[in-house]
């Protein structure tokens, strides 16, 4: 009998929301989101009320960031933690490395509760042979944006920054 991709794909996806579950009892948090490197939506909070369309923007957004932050001296620590502060809103995301994990909160937010419950998902994730690979190291700045998605001038820079890093870890 030959395996059915879309099941496997489907059975991932819904073991890995499972996996991400305790964020929504979290209180102050209004959507979150696993995304891979690329900045591709893995998984996402079922109830979000966060248009898809504004998800998928940010989701790509912040993996670049992440890329970017990746390039920077110092950073070679198991994990990588940074938050945006808006009026009202906090956004948070963190780089495992080959995964990030990105929380949409209210401010005020608990981010003592926010911590501990991403420990565990980690943890978690960790035990499964499935998403291990999701927590392993990767070196940063693999899947920067294309000049022609951010511009050459900024673009210029990026590459700068990654090309210093790549002669620093040398």
């Amino acid at each position: 009998m030959a395996v059915n991709m879309s099941t496997v794909a489907r059975k991932g996806s819904l073991e890995l929301l499972q996996k991400l579950a305790p964020l929504r009892e979290v209180e102050g948090v209004r959507d979150y989101f696993f995304v891979d490197r690329k900045g591709t939506i893995l998984a996402r909070k079922p109830d979000s009320p966060v248009e898809e369309e504004v998800a998928a923007a940010c989701a790509r957004d912040m993996a670049q960031v992440g890329e970017i932050l990746s390039l920077l001296p110092g950073q070679e620590q198991d994990e990588r933690v940074f938050d945006f502060h808006f009026k009202g809103t906090v956004l948070i995301a963190w780089d495992w490395g080959g995964a990030y994990l990105m929380a949409l909160c209210k401010e005020g937010v608990n981010l003592a509760m926010v911590r501990m419950t991403v420990n565990v998902i980690k943890e978690e994730l960790g035990k499964g042979r499935r998403f291990r690979g999701y927590l392993a190291r990767h070196s940063g700045g693999e899947y920067l944006l294309s000049e022609q998605d951010v511009g050459s001038e900024r673009y210029k820079h990026v590459m700068a920054l990654k090309q210093e890093s790549v002669q620093n870890t040398s």
